[in-house]
């Protein structure tokens, strides 16, 4: 992948966290236009739910204190509330999928 292309992605990212950020229904935003950058929804929502592990690995550390870490906790959850929604939203789709399935 070229600079330019990780940039894209980037920029994308930025976009789709700060629509999720203001709708906060839990739906992946998704456009055409992403789709230089993503190969689809699927692609997307994969970096958008590493993207979330990163910042829980970079900002909870075992290792603080309770009331520091649960500080830490509620501003990292606050600040990325509609990126919970969506990551939630799917696995709960995906949840029922294996439910059809089993049924």
């Amino acid at each position: 992948m070229t600079w330019t292309e990780t940039r894209r992605r980037q920029q994308v990212l930025r976009e789709v966290r700060a629509v999720a950020a203001v709708r906060l229904d839990g739906v992946l935003p998704w456009s055409d236009d992403y789709a230089d950058a993503f190969a689809g929804p699927d692609d997307l929502f994969r970096d958008l739910a590493y993207f979330w592990r990163i910042q829980v690995e970079a900002q909870i550390d075992p290792g603080l204190d309770e009331y520091t870490l649960e500080e830490r906790r509620d501003d990292l959850y606050r600040r990325n509330e509609g990126v919970l929604r969506i990551i939630d939203a799917h696995r709960d789709a995906q949840r029922r999928r294996e439910h059809e399935l089993a049924a």
